[in-house]
C-alpha cells in the first residue's frame, strides 16, 4: 500500500475523471466542488486543465499523454504525478479507484468512462462492484445517467419521468420488490439478455430497488 499522502479524516469523496467522453462543464465542476479528493486518470488531464478543476493526483501508464506532457500536465495543474508501467495487471481507472479508498474515501464519483473503447466502458461499470466489496460506494456520471451497482439494496433518486433500468451482472440475479416506478417489479429473476427490466420510469422522485440475490446495474438515465 502506498503511503497516505493526505489526511484520512478529511478526505471522504473522490472524483475520478477518466479518459473517455468528456462530462460536460457543469457536471465537471459540480462533482469537483463535492470531491475531497480528485484523481485524474491519464489524458483525463486535458480537460481538467481546460475547465480550471483542482486535482491532487494524475496518474496512469500515460499511453495518452505521454510521460513528458503528463509532466507538464501534473505541473500547471499543482499536482502529483504518480507513473504506472504500460504493462501492468490493471487499468489507470481501477488504479486511481483503488487509490482513493486506500485514501479513505468512501465515495467515488467516476466521470469520462464511457466513449472510445467498449471493453473500457463495461470495465468502468464493474468497477462499482468493486467499490462495494471494499467498502465504498460508487457512481458513474454523465450527462445523461447515472450508475450505480447493488447486490442489496438501494435508493436513487431521479426526477418524475426520468428512465430507470436494472441490469444483472450475473445469472443469478433476484428482485425482491421496487418502489418509485411506474413498473413494479415483485419476487422476479433477471436474466442476461432479457431486456424485462429495461426502460422503466421514475413515478417519484425517489426510486427504490431490493435484491435477494445477485448483483445489478442499477441506471437513472434521461434522453438529451
Amino acid at each position: 500500500m502506498l503511503q497516505s499522502l493526505f489526511d484520512r479524516e478529511k478526505h471522504k469523496r473522490a472524483l475520478i475523471p477518466s479518459n473517455g467522453n468528456p462530462p460536460g462543464k457543469a457536471l465537471l465542476e459540480e462533482e469537483a466542488a463535492r470531491a475531497d479528493l480528485t484523481i485524474c486518470c491519464d489524458g483525463a488531464a486535458e480537460y481538467a486543465l481546460d475547465h480550471s478543476i483542482h486535482v491532487d493526483i494524475l496518474l496512469g501508464d500515460f499511453d495518452s499523454l505521454g510521460e513528458e506532457r503528463a509532466k507538464e500536465f501534473a505541473a500547471k495543474l499543482g499536482c502529483i504525478l504518480e507513473s504506472y508501467p504500460e504493462r501492468k495487471d490493471k487499468g489507470d481507472t481501477q488504479l486511481a479507484a483503488e487509490r482513493a479508498m486506500e485514501e479513505a474515501c468512501t465515495f467515488l464519483t467516476f466521470l469520462g468512462t464511457r466513449g472510445g473503447r467498449f471493453d473500457h466502458a463495461l470495465m468502468n461499470a464493474q468497477l462499482l462492484v468493486l467499490c462495494k466489496q471494499s467498502g465504498a460506494e460508487g457512481v458513474i456520471r454523465d450527462d445523461q445517467n447515472e450508475i450505480y451497482a447493488t447486490c442489496t439494496h438501494r435508493f436513487v433518486e431521479g426526477k418524475v419521468g426520468d428512465y430507470f433500468s436494472i441490469l444483472p451482472l450475473g445469472v443469478n440475479t433476484r428482485v425482491h420488490s421496487t418502489g418509485g416506478l411506474d413498473y413494479p417489479i415483485y419476487y422476479r429473476d433477471l436474466h442476461l439478455g432479457d431486456s424485462y427490466s429495461l426502460s422503466n420510469r421514475f413515478i417519484e422522485e425517489k426510486a427504490y430497488v431490493e435484491l435477494s440475490h445477485g448483483w445489478a446495474l442499477l441506471v437513472r438515465s434521461r434522453d438529451c
